[in-house]
């Protein structure tokens, strides 16, 4: 396959990724706005906003976009990598809080940026067959 395939490949994955993610998205900021406004501390409610958003892109991710995806040793990789990526997030927007004293709405939404494209990446990688990865 040639490279102008890959990058190709590469944006729409990328768009279709983000458009998941939106969904996901507002999933977890219903979520974690409900928690926050019933006192529960920031890491915690962005523990389960988290969680239970990652299991609606999983299944949006693997039906329409990465069809590579399915099975238990991907889905495992999927959800350790959240896990990982969901538990750092959420000692950081603890941290901006608790530490740093940012308000708890403000925190979530700087770290979004960053934990998108990591999450893209890393799952994107997961997900794909690997004649679909550009460089592969």
């Amino acid at each position: 396959m040639n490279i102008k395939f890959h990058y190709s490949r590469l944006l729409i994955d990328s768009r279709s990724f983000f458009i998941s993610a939106v969904f996901g998205l507002v999933c977890d900021l219903v979520v974690y706005t409900t928690l926050v406004l019933l006192t529960v501390p920031a890491g915690p409610s962005n523990f389960v906003s988290s969680g239970l958003s990652i299991l609606l892109v999983y299944l949006i991710l693997t039906k329409n976009i990465f069809r590579g995806g399915t099975g238990p040793k991907k889905f495992f990789y999927f959800v350790s990598w959240y896990l990982i990526s969901i538990s750092t997030t959420s000692i950081f927007i603890d941290f901006l809080n608790s530490e740093l004293g940012f308000n708890k709405l403000l925190c979530k939404i700087v770290v979004i940026p960053i934990s998108f494209l990591a999450n893209f990446l890393v799952v994107r990688r997961i997900l794909s067959s690997p004649g679909d990865r550009v460089g592969s």
